[in-house]
């Protein structure tokens, strides 16, 4: 009888070995998915997601979920908002390709999108400032560094020193 009771306890051990294995691969997997989230790219080679805010600014757990708490609705909003942008380009790109384009309709696109594309900066700065409240004030040093492409001058300096039409009038030539 007691050698039949060891043998129940080896395989009730052996059960909830397999449990707890189990457990901790999906717990795991979860956890990658939720570090992986798609990324902000800034453009400079900066992908700002979870891993970024993990390793670079330095988030710990909490910090981590308070991230995540912002960044999921903040994405789902920016991809609804770039996928209306690429349809209107393209739609504004076909008029431009008609033999006889409607300026109406060109002028009343480029408005959509300048509208669409004010709303995308809108909800980036907001996502911005949710965060910049989690973060320790040199991680704000780290973020401010980080976020900066998103709202810096898209043109840059290549375009501070062009001369456009009416542009330094009082010049001797």
């Amino acid at each position: 009888m007691s050698r039949q009771k060891l043998l129940i306890w080896l395989i009730v051990a052996l059960a909830l070995l397999n449990i707890a294995t189990i457990s901790t691969i999906i717990f795991h997997v979860v956890q990658e998915k939720q570090q992986n989230l798609p990324a902000i790219n800034t453009g400079n080679g900066n992908m700002l997601n979870g891993r970024f805010f993990r390793n670079e600014i330095g988030f710990n757990n909490e910090q981590m979920e308070n991230f995540r708490t912002y960044y999921h609705p903040f994405r789902v909003h920016t991809k609804e908002i770039v996928v209306a942008i690429d349809s209107l380009k393209s739609r504004l790109f076909e008029e431009l390709q008609e033999e006889n384009p409607d300026t109406l309709i060109i002028k009343n696109l480029s408005t959509q999108i300048g509208d669409l594309h004010g709303t995308l900066k809108e909800v980036t700065a907001k996502f911005y400032l949710q965060i910049k409240e989690t973060a320790t004030e040199e991680q704000k040093q780290a973020l401010n560094k980080a976020f900066y492409p998103l709202f810096a001058n898209e043109a840059g300096p290549r375009c501070q020193n062009r001369r456009g039409r009416g542009n330094n009038r009082n010049t001797k030539n």
